[in-house]
């Protein structure tokens, strides 16, 4: 590997750990907004999905695969699975999230509110979140010493 290589290795290694610092805290405002005295559970959604974007992009990133502006996580997926297959269960554990990126932020076409999603659904959402965090970080290489 170049010199060169190795650069934008490690750039590429940097931006990662920006999505992961961010997805982390996505993370984090979910259960905040979960554990609350007055939950708010349509938010925690949001921000599981949120959480759940930015960690595959992170992984993206890292593979140096191109992506577009995008919050369908199916799509995100679908692009990290060649480079990771043996994560691909974890990446579809996500796609139920996609619509948790509109359906309570912005009003739909008819008059019916979406159900949230219940406490259930979301700590396994929260815990799915997690485990991919976790893969980002494994595969997030170290910093070269100086």
């Amino acid at each position: 590997m170049s010199g060169d290589d190795r650069e934008l290795a490690l750039d590429r290694g940097l931006m990662a750990l920006r999505w992961l610092a961010m997805g982390v805290e996505d993370l984090k405002v979910a259960r905040l907004c979960l554990d609350a005295c007055e939950p708010v559970p349509h938010a925690a959604a949001y921000h599981c999905q949120q959480a759940a974007e930015k960690l595959i992009k992170g992984l993206l990133v890292l593979a140096d695969i191109p992506f577009t502006k995008t919050h369908d996580l199916r799509r995100l997926g679908t692009l990290a699975t060649p480079k990771y297959p043996k994560h691909e269960d974890l990446f579809s554990a996500t796609y139920l999230f996609t619509s948790w990126a509109f359906d309570f932020r912005y009003p739909g076409p008819g008059p019916e509110i979406p159900d949230d999603p219940d406490e259930t659904e979301l700590r396994q959402a929260m815990a799915a979140i997690e485990r991919l965090a976790d893969c980002l970080r494994t595969h997030i290489p170290p910093e070269p010493e100086p």
